[in-house]
């Protein structure tokens, strides 16, 4: 019984995982786009706001969706999920300043390029989000 929920909680935090891709990639593309920026120092910054507004929006839907945590708004879990989140968004940017910065796309156009380093960032930022809100943010006693 224990295995459906942990499967069903994590069924929940994928459809949370894309509604935030869709934030979040919305944001960096839209960011991208208007300041002209695909690589180098300026990546940090947009893909730090893009991937910011995506934290937020995990937050709301996780607490009171995903692990159904409704009893407090804020709470000590928030530093928590603040903290995890910190250490995702370092993650995420350093793959993706990374990845556009110093690695040659030939034949693809910057953008998309810089949507598929991205999608490499946001698997692996998916993994470390869902243990660390799952099992210290929103644990169960």
């Amino acid at each position: 019984m224990a295995n459906k929920k942990v499967v069903y909680e994590f069924g929940k935090f994928l459809t949370v995982g894309a509604i935030n891709s869709f934030v979040d990639f919305g944001t960096l593309n839209l960011l991208s786009y208007i300041l002209k920026i695909n690589s180098g120092e300026g990546i940090i910054v947009i893909n730090a706001i893009s991937f910011s507004l995506a934290i937020i929006s995990s937050y709301l839907f996780n607490k009171f969706w995903t692990f159904g945590k409704e009893k407090y708004f804020f709470s000590k879990e928030i530093i928590f999920f603040l903290i995890i989140s910190f250490f995702t968004g370092i993650l995420n940017t350093l793959i993706v300043f990374t990845g556009t910065t110093f690695f040659t796309h030939y034949g693809i156009g910057n953008i998309f390029w810089l949507n598929f380093i991205k999608i490499i960032a946001s698997v692996f930022s998916a993994g470390f989000n869902f243990l660390g809100y799952k099992f210290i943010v929103f644990k169960k006693k």
